[in-house]
């Protein structure tokens, strides 16, 4: 047996390399301190192996639990092939490679053979921080702020910033040291060989595998598909992780957005930058960008009054039919959007910021046109105010074909993988949605004829195999679902009143030690007002303090009572009794006025198709899952999940949801839930 200090010897070969690494006896149960071999990791790692190898796509739901993380990774590593690993979070990113690529480390030989790339705006820029540090008393940040930033910067050897823990990662500091993919000078920076980005880039033009989060990785797709260069290096294949969130995170991407902050960034960038120039020329570009501020202020404001409600909300924009005034005012800010860009190109010789504010100008008057000139088939328009900055914006309809044309037709495999994939009995939901045509069997090793193409050339929809590994969990043993059949409709007055009385009932049974999960901000307030000043322990409240701290606390104070939405929905990992107890207020569907909700519902009736069964339950029901996901993370856990809806119990849907969760044991009385708690002193 090999001593740990020893690289394991690596081959790209064979199929049996996968279970030597992870296998029963394997290179990682002998050598890994901790590892447990799992017959669910090792199925998994085998599919993935094979879809590497024979170039195929492929669909994984891996139970929590599984340890996909190495499953994945090992074939990847052994593939002998440029593979990209896609996190949803930057924060996953960063746990792949000072966690579970750092253990892999000391049993593989990983020098130079992998890399990490985030988007620009998580490196420290060193012409941006130039400019600052020449600016001296005159530097628009604290002398403290500038000491911790020149002492990190002395010292750092990647410009991430999430290496220094001084400031938060939405603190403001960064806005001076960071740049955006808009604001970068590329090539033609004075700082581009020694920048960090160029010294990240080359990093991943020598490693084998690049470790990226679908921001970036569809921001790059775009770039590629623009002929504008690429920002990752090219690869064979690319693996999803948290791949219910490439949907979201595609439509984004392949769309068009512009927002009033956006408009005033430019604005005022330009406007610094005219003391450059002669006097006369400097007038008229100051004249020019406050012609965009100006035409901006009346666009955004009658796009607010267009608005039946107060809110946040998205809403539906038809740009062919707008009212005569906004009409105009769209027509003046496109106009004055051109003019800039006109006026910034006569003067992009001058110096490398104003090619760059050229360009920048220039991709904002396309957007503006794209946004507000003449409607495109397969597209939806919106409005959306958020705070004091207004947004306007095109998303594509659908992203399936966009995938087939981007990434399927570029890449000989692309796997996706996640705790939530399947709803009720299969993945024809998620399929769907990825642009993939129907499974014609569920998965099994392949040979490489076996997905050979055609003279024909590709089909129109990409095919993909699938396979749902289980979680090694006990869940019948460490875990209930509680759901109550006596609470009103979700749709009642006083259905707030009753989640309430039933989070107390709940809480006095736990102790605390629990995430609320809630659908909407509106709810989470209303039953936060009537019941938090009668909960045990700590009591935590989004928005209250930013998200990392606010689990930070929860952990740290256990028992916490942590009421949440949104986002910890997903991403919240919280092993052990600190979570004992997750409590959902009602099935997460999705807001059907969405516009880009709306607008598939509507394309999947004229096709006449049932949306709601095919598009809106399933979606709802991966959210769902999603949240349940919350409570059991280790063989340890125990706990109670309650789902107040009782629709998922009286409706006919209801089984969808119900058959998408793990086999937890199913009691429909607070008592039940007690005596899990309490075997020996139920409440009566």
């Amino acid at each position: 047996m090999q001593t740990a200090a020893e690289p394991a010897p690596i081959a790209p070969e064979p199929a049996d390399t996968v279970a030597r690494m992870l296998g029963p006896g394997g290179v990682l149960e002998q050598q890994l301190p901790g590892f447990v071999t799992r017959p669910q990791q090792l199925d998994m790692a085998h599919a993935v192996a094979d879809a590497l190898a024979d170039g195929h796509h492929l669909l994984v739901e891996a139970g929590t639990g599984t340890g996909k993380t190495f499953a994945y990774l090992i074939p990847a590593l052994l593939s002998g092939k440029r593979v990209v690993i896609s996190t949803g979070t930057r924060v996953l990113q960063d746990q792949i490679l000072d966690k579970d690529l750092a253990a892999l480390s000391s049993l593989m030989d990983l020098k130079e053979r992998v890399a990490v790339l985030k988007g620009r705006s998580n490196y420290l820029c060193l012409h941006r921080f130039d400019s600052l540090s020449a600016a001296g008393r005159d530097a628009p940040l604290s002398r403290r702020e500038l000491i911790s930033l020149s002492a990190w910067a002395s010292r750092t050897e990647t410009g991430d910033k999430a290496e220094l823990t001084d400031f938060a990662e939405d603190h403001p500091v960064w806005q001076h040291v960071t740049v955006s993919a808009e604001q970068c000078l590329g090539g033609k920076c004075p700082e581009f060989d020694s920048c960090y980005i160029t010294r990240a880039r080359r990093r991943a033009m020598k490693a084998d595998l690049i470790v990226v989060n679908h921001h970036l990785l569809f921001a790059d797709l775009g770039i590629k598909s623009g002929a504008f260069g690429e920002v990752i290096p090219h690869y064979d294949a690319v693996i999803f992780d948290e791949a219910h969130l490439v949907e979201d995170v595609a439509t984004t991407f392949f769309g068009t957005r512009v927002s009033a902050h956006r408009l005033r960034e430019l604005a005022g960038d330009t406007q610094r930058e005219t003391i450059a120039l002669p006097p006369e020329d400097a007038r008229r570009l100051m004249g020019d960008s406050q012609r965009l501020l100006d035409r901006s202020q009346p666009f955004f404001a009658q796009l607010a009054a267009l608005e039946d409600h107060s809110g946040d909300a998205r809403r539906t924009l038809y740009p062919d039919r707008l009212p005569p005034q906004l009409a105009a005012d769209a027509e003046a800010l496109i106009d004055a959007a051109r003019l800039l860009a006109v006026a910034l190109a006569g003067h992009d010789g001058r110096s490398e910021d104003l090619f760059a504010l050229a360009r920048r100008a220039e991709a904002l008057h396309g957007d503006l046109v794209r946004v507000m000139g003449d409607p495109r088939p397969e597209t939806v328009y919106w409005y959306e105010r958020k705070g004091h900055n207004g947004v306007v914006g095109a998303s594509p309809l659908h992203v399936g074909p966009l995938l087939n044309e981007h990434l399927y037709a570029r890449v000989n495999s692309a796997v996706f993988t996640s705790a939530t994939l399947a709803t009720g009995s299969g993945m024809d939901y998620v399929r769907d949605r990825l642009g993939f045509g129907k499974a014609a069997e569920p998965y099994a090793p392949l040979s490489p004829s076996n997905d050979a193409g055609t003279d024909a050339g590709p089909p129109a929809r990409a095919t993909a195999r699938d396979l749902s590994v289980g979680s090694p969990f006990n869940y019948p043993e460490q875990a209930v679902l509680y759901l109550p059949n006596h609470l009103p409709s979700p749709k009642a007055p006083a259905y707030a009143d009753a989640v309430a009385a039933e989070i107390a009932m709940l809480m006095a049974i736990t102790g605390g030690r629990a995430l609320l999960l809630f659908t909407s901000y509106r709810m989470l307030d209303e039953v936060y007002r009537r019941c938090a000043d009668d909960l045990p322990g700590t009591v935590l409240k989004q928005g209250d303090i930013a998200r990392a701290r606010l689990l930070e606390t929860f952990v740290r104070e256990s028992p916490s009572v942590l009421f949440a939405t949104g986002a910890f929905w997903q991403g919240v990992d919280v092993p052990g009794e600190a979570l004992s107890c997750v409590v959902i207020d009602r099935l997460p569907f999705a807001a059907p006025d969405d516009p880009v909700v709306a607008a598939r519902v509507r394309a999947l009736e004229q096709a006449r198709r049932n949306a709601f069964v095919e598009y809106q339950v399933p979606m709802a029901a991966l959210t769902l899952k999603q949240g349940v996901g919350r409570l059991i993370r280790t063989v340890e856990d125990r706990g109670v999940v309650a789902v107040l809806d009782h629709r998922i119990r009286r409706m006919p849907y209801g089984k969808v949801f119900l058959n998408s969760l793990p086999p937890m044991r199913r009691v429909e009385t607070i008592q039940e839930v007690a005596g899990f708690f309490h075997p020996d002193h139920p409440v009566s």
